[in-house]
Parts: C-alpha cells; sequence; structure tokens
C-alpha cells in the first residue's frame, strides 16, 4: 500500500494581503499528478484545511475540486480538523462521504476513531485525533488533567493497539522530542511556555504518526514520527525551507519505507538585498517561446516562465509559470497549454537552445512526439557521443620565484584545491558518461590526480613552468592544452572547464550546439580612472566548447593567441579573434558558477 502524507493546506491564506488561491489550486493539481503517477492508495490531510475558522467561498470550492479529483481516481481520503479549522463546518456530510472513500473526523468523541483499511489480507489501523484540548478531553471523558502531556498520556493508555497489524495515528499537536522542540517558521504559532508539548514516545505504539500543525517537514524523535509540513512558503521565514510530500510504502511485513517528493510553486519565495530605487526599475522578463496580445500591459519587475501565453488587453500584476494562459484585469491563470508531465519534459528539454540542425526535425504541430525526439537527442549526447571536460591545474607551482598565494590568486592552496574537487565532482555528477581529463602543470597533487578519468602531468617541462609561471594565466592555460591536444581529437566534443567554476543544477550539455564552436566572450568595463574592472568584467573563462571535428581550428587559434596571451590578453578573447572565419556560437553559459580568479592585491586595493 502507498500512503500520501499531506498537512496544512491552510486554504484561503492570504500572504501579505496577496491570495493564495491560484498558487494553492498549483500545488493541489502538482499532488493529483504525484497521485496518479504513484498509484496512490490513501491520503492523509492532517488538519489545518483551511485557513480560518470561516473559509472564504473559493476555498471552499478549491477543496471540493481537489476531492472530486481524488475521488475519481478511487483514492481514500483520511482527514482530520486542525487548530485553524472549525470542526463543526469540516464534518458537514462526513456520513454521505464515506461513501465516496472520504473519512472525515473533525471532532473528539469519548475515544479515538479508528479507521481499518484492509490491502492483500492484511489490516493498517488509522488512528483519526483531530486537534483537541485538555479542558475538552476533561469535560468529554470527565477526567481532571492540567497539562495537555498527562492528557495524552491518558488518551494513549486507552487506545487497544493490535501488534500484528500496521497502526497508523493522525493527529495535528505540537510533539516534541524531550527538551528538542520542531522548528518553527513565522506562519505557525505556539503557545507561551511549552504548555502544548507532547513528548513523542507517548506514540511508540504506533507504527507511524502522521502529524500537521508544524510548516517545516521535519521527523520528531524517530524517523516514523513525522510533521508533513505546509503546502506552500506561508512567511517569509520559509524562504530557503523546502516543501514536500512525503509517500509511504507498507508491505505485508509491517516494513514502512518513506520517499519524498518536492513540491514546486507556482511562485517562489524570493531575498532581495537593493535599494528600493532599484528595485522599482527593475526590468520585467520574457522568457522562451512565449506569445504576447496586443495592448497586453506587464508591470515592472514581473517574470514571464517559458511558453506562456498572454491574452489581449490583458494586465500581468505577478509572475506567470510556465506554459500558463492568462487573461483578464489583473490577470489570471485561465488554463495551462499541457499537462503537468509535459510541461516538465518540455522545460527539460529546451528546445529553444538546440541547433538548426536539430529543430528542422521537429513538426511543431505534434509537441508530444517533438518531446520524444529531442529526448532521443538528449540520450544521444548524453550515452552515445564520447564527451571530454578538460580541467587544467597549477595548484602548487613549479616555479620558485612564483609567490602564488599573494600575487597569483585570491585563493590560497587548500582553496584552489577544493575548488577543483567540486568542478571534477559537478562533472561527475552531471555528466556521469563524459571523460574528465585533468592536466597539471604544477607539483602532483593526489587527491586530484585520483578523482580524474585521465591524468596528464606535464610541469616538469622547461617551456611549460615558464608559461604557468607567468603572471598571466591564459598563458599557461594555453600551453598546458596544447601540450595535449593529439589527445582531445579521439572525442567528439571537449570542454574546457575552470577549476574555480562547477556545474549546477541548471546545467544541461545538451544546451549546447554540438556542430561548432561554443564560446562566451566576455567584456571587460572601463573604470572611472581607465582601468579594467576584471570582478564587474568576470574576465574569466568559465566554459567553452570545441567539436571534435574542429581540433584543427582550435589548435591553429590556440597558437596564433600565443604572442596575445603573452602581453596579458585573456584567452576569451584572443580566441575567438582567429576563430572568426570558423562558425562559432556565443553561449549564455547556463549552469556555471563559480569565483573570478582576481589576485589578492586587486582585492585589498
Amino acid at each position: 500500500m502507498k500512503i500520501l502524507h499531506l498537512g496544512d493546506l491552510h486554504l484561503g491564506k492570504r500572504v501579505n494581503e496577496i491570495s493564495m488561491i491560484e498558487d494553492q489550486k498549483f500545488i493541489l493539481d502538482q499532488i493529483v499528478t504525484l497521485v496518479k503517477e504513484e498509484k496512490i492508495d490513501v491520503i492523509l490531510l492532517c488538519g489545518d484545511i483551511y485557513d480560518k475558522a470561516i473559509p472564504t467561498i473559493e476555498a471552499i470550492h478549491l477543496l471540493d475540486e481537489f476531492l472530486e479529483e481524488l475521488s475519481d481516481l478511487k483514492v481514500k481520503v483520511l482527514m482530520i480538523s486542525g487548530n485553524h479549522d472549525s470542526s463543526e463546518r469540516l464534518s458537514f456530510g462526513r456520513n454521505l462521504f464515506k461513501r465516496s472513500n472520504l473519512y472525515i473526523v473533525s471532532q473528539f468523541n469519548q475515544e479515538i476513531e479508528k479507521i481499518t483499511i484492509k490491502e492483500d489480507g492484511y489490516n493498517i489501523n488509522f488512528y483519526m485525533l483531530p486537534f483537541v484540548k485538555p479542558a475538552y478531553i476533561n469535560h468529554v471523558l470527565k477526567i481532571q488533567t492540567e497539562t495537555y502531556e498527562e492528557c495524552f498520556k491518558h488518551l494513549m493508555e486507552q487506545v487497544k493497539i493490535n501488534e500484528d497489524e500496521t497502526n497508523i495515528l493522525l493527529a495535528h499537536q505540537f510533539v516534541t522530542a524531550g527538551k528538542n522542540s520542531p522548528e518553527l517558521s513565522d506562519s505557525e504559532t505556539s503557545s507561551l511556555g511549552g504548555i502544548d508539548n507532547i513528548d513523542y514516545r507517548l506514540f511508540d505504539a504506533f507504527d507511524y504518526v502522521a502529524l500537521g500543525h508544524i510548516h517545516k517537514p521535519q521527523a520528531m524523535g524517530r524517523e516514523m514520527v513525522r510533521y508533513a509540513g505546509s503546502i506552500l512558503k506561508y512567511s517569509f521565514s520559509e524562504i530557503h525551507k523546502d516543501k514536500q510530500a512525503t509517500i509511504l510504502t507498507i508491505s505485508k511485513n509491517k516494513q514502512i519505507s518513506l520517499s519524498h517528493h518536492l513540491l514546486k510553486p507556482l511562485r517562489d519565495m524570493r531575498e532581495m538585498e537593493c535599494s528600493l530605487e532599484s528595485l522599482l526599475k527593475r526590468k520585467c522578463e520574457i522568457g522562451n517561446d512565449v506569445w504576447i496580445g496586443v495592448n497586453a500591459v506587464i508591470l515592472q519587475g514581473v517574470r514571464i516562465g517559458d511558453g506562456a501565453i498572454i491574452g489581449t488587453n490583458a494586465v500581468i500584476t505577478h509572475d506567470v509559470p510556465p506554459y500558463a494562459i492568462m487573461g483578464g484585469t489583473p490577470a489570471k491563470i485561465i488554463k495551462y497549454r499541457f499537462d503537468e508531465t509535459m510541461i516538465r519534459e518540455l522545460l527539460e528539454v529546451k528546445w529553444w537552445n538546440k541547433p538548426l540542425s536539430v529543430l528542422k526535425n521537429l513538426s511543431f504541430d505534434n509537441p508530444y512526439e517533438d518531446v520524444k525526439y529531442l529526448q532521443k537527442y538528449r540520450y544521444h549526447i548524453m550515452n552515445e557521443m564520447k564527451l571530454c571536460f578538460i580541467i587544467t591545474s597549477v595548484i602548487y607551482p613549479c616555479s620558485t620565484s612564483l609567490n602564488y598565494s599573494d600575487i597569483r590568486s585570491a585563493f590560497d592552496v587548500d582553496e584552489r584545491i577544493e575548488q577543483t574537487q567540486r568542478s571534477i565532482r559537478s562533472v561527475k555528477e552531471k555528466c556521469p558518461n563524459a571523460t574528465v581529463i585533468l592536466i597539471d602543470g604544477g607539483e602532483q597533487d593526489p587527491k586530484l590526480q585520483d578523482m580524474v578519468d585521465e591524468y596528464f602531468y606535464v610541469g616538469e617541462e622547461d617551456e611549460i613552468k615558464k608559461a604557468v609561471g607567468s603572471q598571466y594565466k591564459g598563458l599557461g592555460e594555453a600551453y598546458l592544452i596544447l601540450r595535449v591536444l593529439d589527445e582531445l581529437k579521439k572525442y567528439d566534443y571537449c570542454f574546457k572547464l575552470s577549476g574555480r567554476y562547477y556545474l549546477t543544477e541548471a546545467f544541461d550539455v545538451t544546451d549546447f550546439q554540438f556542430s561548432a564552436f561554443n564560446f562566451k566572450n566576455y567584456t571587460r568595463k572601463k573604470t572611472k580612472t581607465g582601468e579594467s574592472d576584471y570582478i564587474k568584467g568576470s574576465h574569466s573563462t568559465r566554459l567553452y566548447g570545441v567539436p571534435g571535428d574542429r581540433m584543427e581550428q582550435y589548435e591553429t587559434a590556440l597558437k596564433k593567441s600565443i604572442k596575445e596571451l603573452e602581453k596579458g590578453t585573456g584567452i576569451e578573447y584572443a580566441l575567438p579573434r582567429y576563430l572568426k572565419k570558423e562558425k562559432f556560437y556565443y553561449c549564455n553559459m547556463l549552469g556555471v558558477a563559480g569565483m573570478c580568479g582576481v589576485n589578492r592585491e586587486y582585492l585589498e586595493e
């Protein structure tokens, strides 16, 4: 059996007086897709279904649509109330809803209600405990307890557990692990002095405890006592906290395995440090494959996602998600051009970055078939083409006259080693089938040597020593590459990656056109004094590509660049000059990040 654990929907919530209905619908649609893909049998909704005791009409309609879709999928839904819910309103029609596999328990009544679901001959018992306060339990059970701890201890003693069966508790309370409290955010409240604390050990009899109430997904005390967390970020204290859905897979022998699926919001929260003036001047960003209707208005600073359609006369006041169709004043999402799976695949293949030789094979009439073709193209690039990444290294310079840490680089030896290790690891992760080649012009370092597929040490040669020992980094790089260029000709495509840079999650090797040179020509900016600003100008070669059948042209360009490199010209400026007669492209360098290679003297000034 597969069970999806969710909590704290807070439907109808407003953040900074901005309605989250659209955002919540986007996430709920995402959850429905997850239910389909993972073949979920049961969904647990652990309280705070609504944000307010009297929910808005929009919130009620949204929950109705969500539950109807789940009912159509024949999924059982178990729901309890939270401290934000009205137990009376939430329980309306509960007996009728049971016929549609929707089980609602919103009020404690004498004992914890148990719902048993049979699966392949074995029972899974769900104990439904809505949010409750000791005063109410004392009244119902005619007992006298003073704290939450005492009250819940009494409750747990009344529960009869069959240890031969799987037992799961749904609760919406403030559960702690000894002195350790759950990590909170500004979007939730807790009582002063910890009077509502309940120790997780009170629930030891249960195989899994599905909690709501706290907005960060986390375990308390043991792995099987978990807060699902909220489905969205509801305060700025949650900016760096990802939201997720937890899936329980239960086997016949009561074994429970957990998996967590990231929930991607329609509009994410961002933290910006800038003046109000610069913020107001921020330009809007238009993605790829965007259609904008006549007389549409897009407010300053808004981001339009890839594939979106903006209707005629629409007024866009906030960020637009990929492939959304927008209309109205202010504009709202009418629908999406494709289903969620298709949108995800389109964003992954990024057809707009592909070369003409690939695009001419697309129909553009049947996007589903086009995506299949591009995925096949990606597979070919990633698995059938022989790719390599070249990293040149002079971590430990051979020249004794070179004071590397103070003059040559802003980073000491250990920092450079860590940076290069990170570069290598990022290639191994993003392009596992590619060959990583290290060309070493300094003293050999086993930490790096053992991490790569091919290792070339050329640091003993006088010409190399002179080049890498000079103050011009581009000169050393050129000599190192020229030295082993013949070895690189066996590859279909070679990337040159700086040891100070690494591939990020955004990197996609198929974004690069593989029929020509791919080069980024960085521009140096002049300061008021006329001096070059190496930081703002990004005076570094991050990543560029050379096709295997263009190695001869590449070699010629490198040799012709030597004289310029000896004068201090950067390799990213010199090389394109000698490639003018050849076809090459300027790239955006998506998915590459790192540190500029400026020297300490410059930083100190």
